[in-house]
């Protein structure tokens, strides 16, 4: 289950990262330099830190039964990562670096090769975190059980470099 999982999440990882990439030289024209856009990644960034810092952490147990089906995995893949907006911000920051770099050029069939391995890369990632997720979870727990207040830390870090970068 937790492979078709996977496989939904990376598929759908394909289209996002050929769209964010396909028009991330347009945006990038926008967005440079533009203080409105700063100071809100600023806010953003300040308002996860502190949903994640105050967020109550919950105790779930997590049980797979015989009778899931993998169909229902692999959709639910999909519609978790069809709601993850913010690798949309990753691709295209990481697309208008890469076109500025000369790393990636604007063509079809340069972008749909990328993306694919864009999906490749990110279904071996999901499968090998399915595999050894029960390992992880045993080894670090105290990630486990601190994790919003590690994720408010790097929320707000990412904030005060943006404040730098903006002074």
């Amino acid at each position: 289950a937790a492979i078709m999982f996977g496989l939904g999440a990376a598929f759908v990882e394909f289209f996002q990262s050929l769209v964010a990439i396909r028009f991330s030289a347009v945006i990038a024209r926008y967005l440079e330099g533009n203080p409105i856009v700063q100071w809100s990644a600023v806010a953003l960034l300040v308002v996860l830190g502190l949903g994640s810092l105050f967020a109550k952490p919950k105790k779930k147990e997590i049980s797979e039964t015989a009778q899931e089906k993998s169909h229902s995995s692999f959709f639910n893949g999909v519609a978790i990562a069809m709601l993850n907006i913010i690798v949309y911000v990753f691709w295209m920051a990481l697309g208008a670096k890469f076109m500025q770099d000369g790393i990636l050029r604007n063509e079809w069939p340069i972008l749909l090769v990328f993306s694919f391995g864009v999906m490749l890369g990110s279904f071996t990632v999901y499968g090998i975190y399915a595999k050894l997720g029960v390992f992880i979870l045993n080894k670090f727990e105290y990630v486990a059980t601190n994790i919003n207040r590690i994720l408010a830390l790097v929320f707000f870090v990412l904030a005060g470099i943006q404040i730098i970068k903006i002074i």
